[in-house]
């Protein structure tokens, strides 16, 4: 009974992974620049010159 209720859960949270992830990251995007959620996250214009940066280094 353990092994299958398990196996369920896995599999559930499968399902509502996504979603839910979705529905965070929209949530995110509403919250103002200096929410404590945003904490971290890289402008566009920064991510841009990161990605851009020869052998993997920040400019």
């Amino acid at each position: 009974m353990v092994k299958a209720t398990v196996l369920l859960s896995i599999v559930a949270h499968g399902f509502s992974a996504m979603p839910g992830i979705r529905w965070y990251a929209a949530s995110v995007a509403k919250l103002p620049p200096n929410a404590p959620e945003r904490e971290g996250e890289q402008a566009p214009a920064e991510a841009a010159e990161t990605e851009q940066a020869p052998h993997g280094r920040a400019t």
